[in-house]
Parts: structure tokens; sequence; C-alpha cells
């Protein structure tokens, strides 16, 4: 028997433990990390955009992102963010 064949494959539903589930508690400050793939070009546009507002290119991203979200929402709708500085987007899209 090879090591890997020790334990059961998680696909095989016969292997999984319905009935002895775990407690934990609640995290206090949840929190989401998403990977998003851009060609190079477009990388290259976003990195240099971060570069001219004067931000880490994951802060730029993230503050975009917030400033576009806010965008959508209705008017006076908080956007909270602890990390990422408020941004503003023009007619055009434009973020700035």
């Amino acid at each position: 028997m090879a090591s890997n064949d020790k334990w059961p494959k998680p696909q095989e539903s016969e292997s999984w433990d319905t009935d002895g589930g775990m407690l934990h508690p609640p995290v206090e400050d949840p929190i989401a990390v998403v990977a998003v793939r851009f060609s190079s070009e477009e990388f290259q546009c976003v990195s240099r955009a971060a570069r001219r507002s004067g931000m880490p290119t994951t802060q730029f991203i993230h503050a975009a992102a917030l400033a576009s979200a806010s965008q959508q929402l209705p008017a006076n709708t908080p956007v909270h963010t602890r990390s990422a500085p408020r941004l503003r987007v023009d007619d055009t899209g434009q973020v700035f």
C-alpha cells in the first residue's frame, strides 16, 4: 500500500463524517482572499495606475474594487475598509 492510499479520497462520499462535525468559535474579523487573473497587458495597466496613485498594486486593486462597488450601491450606503484609502471613479469609469 502506497503511503497516500491510507487516507480516504475526499470525493468518496462514504468516507464523509456527516455526524461528527466539530464546532469552532466564530472568527471576530473574517476576511476573504480572492485570486484575480490578469493578462500581462492588463496587469501592466493596473500596476502603472497603482504606481501613479502611490499605492502598492494589491492595495490599489482593493481600493478600486471598493470604489467601483460603492458606485453600484444606493446612496448613503457605507463601504467599510480598513486598509484602502477612498478612491474616486469619474463618469468614464477612470479610477483616481
